[in-house]
């Protein structure tokens, strides 16, 4: 669900064919059988009349269209927009980390589908808008949900091989994210920076080709 720009309790059912803010029943306005929200509505409709005030002079039509300010775009709601994206970042830590457990390999290709998930969360929390902006937002975003999925996969292998050695296992079931860093470190190689290179390419592109 896409929460109207205007009223946030309220679920979209339209966007305006202006600025693409989402709107609910509430907010939205028809003009010329399109859907806009009230202050392009009333935009549109202000320069429609400045342009049949200024009939039969073509040179005054030509410049009140010119002249006619264009109302700015709602701002992208990054929040929304972040946490969305967090959350398809999570989905996608969650399936890496339990295709791994299944297969038991190390399947360095599912990390593209987590790139994917935040890319497309991004765009979701924004209302089907994008840009430069977010898509380095999402980027951000997916390289934190691929080393919490790598992170969930260490932590596995880490206790199954204390419960094989008998050795006692951290009582709050996670390893220290310094035994993390050390371990990952030292078996962190090419092929783990082109998947993560990949993974935040595929969350950039859907941002950034979405419009502003």
């Amino acid at each position: 669900m896409i929460p109207c720009a205007t009223h946030a309790e309220r679920a979209s059912t339209a966007f305006c064919r202006r600025c693409e803010r989402p709107l609910c029943d509430v907010c939205s306005t028809t003009f010329a059988g399109k859907t806009y929200c009230e202050t392009c509505a009333a935009d549109l409709e202000r320069r429609a009349e400045e342009r049949y005030q200024a009939a039969g002079d073509p040179a005054a039509i030509a410049r009140s269209v010119a002249s006619a300010p264009i109302s700015p775009a709602a701002p992208v709601s990054y929040g929304r927009s972040l946490l969305y994206a967090a959350l398809g970042g999570a989905l996608g830590a969650l399936i890496w980390f339990a295709v791994v457990t299944v297969t038991d390999l190390k399947l360095g290709i599912v990390a593209i589908g987590v790139g994917i998930l935040v890319g497309r969360g991004a765009v979701l929390g924004a209302g089907g808008r994008g840009g430069q902006g977010l898509a380095l937002l999402a980027v951000g975003v997916a390289i934190v949900a691929m080393g919490a999925g790598e992170y969930l996969m260490m932590n596995h292998a880490v206790l199954k091989y204390m419960a094989e050695h008998q050795i006692a296992a951290p009582a709050s079931g996670f390893i220290s994210f310094d035994l993390f860093a050390k371990v990952y470190g030292r078996g962190f190689g090419l092929m783990d920076l082109v998947f993560y290179a990949i993974g935040a390419h595929q969350a950039w592109r859907q941002p950034a080709a979405a419009p502003a």
